[in-house]
């Protein structure tokens, strides 16, 4: 389906309650996952992989989402910037599937305003290769990456400038239940090498919320709960309150679906 068109654009506007989030590819582990498409074959959706091997994780967030969408400023590759979504997918289908190597990269997971990638790149390189190693159209990239990331000869204005998008969360390997649920690996942070992410809960009150945690998950449907404090008023009395709720699930609840109730996921 074209993604350039006002009737697109409008099914999109239309067909979408709350942000876009969801995950294709839960385990990605460096030099060990292989690159992994989908197909629709005779009505069903049939997951395949490649030989290529994945070397890291290249993160990309869009830059100031709100004032971006309501700034009017005109952008080659975005008609209507007043959609988030309806920018998202166009980033993707109509920059990066256009000048990478689909073969070399996955979706991972995605947000309203993010997204992650597993990349098959150079073994010999870090993860600060972002997508270089993959690039199979050159003349298009070298022409228009610096339209969406930041460029490195001008000032840091450049960096978060509209309708932009900067690299983040970067790392080697990463294992996510959701876009607010992840393990991350970066070894080049020395300080942190490691990111357990899980929106909702106080992960320093919470050490049970770990890597081993969403791998049991993954691999045998492990529940994992969750304790937060809290401090109420009541009655001019203040009371400390702890609570317990789900941490771990492995369910999401945000889809993106167009009037036809066909899910229009992104690989």
């Amino acid at each position: 389906m074209s993604i350039t068109n006002e009737d697109t654009y409008h099914i999109l506007r239309n067909g979408i309650t709350g942000g876009l989030a969801n995950v294709i590819h839960r385990y990605n582990i460096k030099g060990q996952t292989h690159i992994n498409k989908m197909k629709l074959e005779e009505r069903k959706v049939l997951s395949y992989d490649l030989d290529h091997i994945m070397t890291h994780i290249t993160g990309v967030d869009k830059n100031s989402l709100y004032p971006s969408m309501f700034s009017g400023l005109k952008q080659d590759f975005i008609k209507y910037t007043d959609c988030s979504k309806y920018w998202v997918m166009n980033f993707y289908y109509n920059f990066l599937c256009r000048c990478l190597d689909q073969n070399r990269f996955h979706y991972v997971y995605g947000d309203t305003d993010s997204m992650m990638f597993a990349v098959a790149g150079d073994p010999n390189l870090d993860y600060t290769q972002g997508f270089s190693a993959i690039v199979s159209d050159k003349q298009f990239y070298d022409e228009n990456f610096y339209k969406f990331f930041p460029d490195p000869g001008k000032d840091v204005y450049d960096e978060k400038k509209l309708l932009g998008v900067a690299y983040e969360h970067c790392g080697l390997s990463l294992i996510a239940l959701a876009p607010k649920n992840y393990w991350l690996l970066e070894d080049l942070d020395k300080k942190n090498p490691e990111t357990v992410k899980l929106k909702g809960l106080n992960l320093k009150s919470n050490p049970q919320i770990n890597k081993q945690a969403i791998e049991e998950n993954i691999k045998n449907g492990t529940v994992v709960k969750g304790k937060n404090m809290s401090l109420r008023q009541r009655a001019g009395e203040m009371s400390q309150i702890e609570f317990l709720k789900n941490g771990i699930t492995g369910c999401h609840t945000k889809m993106l679906t167009a009037d036809s109730y066909k899910c229009q996921n992104l690989q």
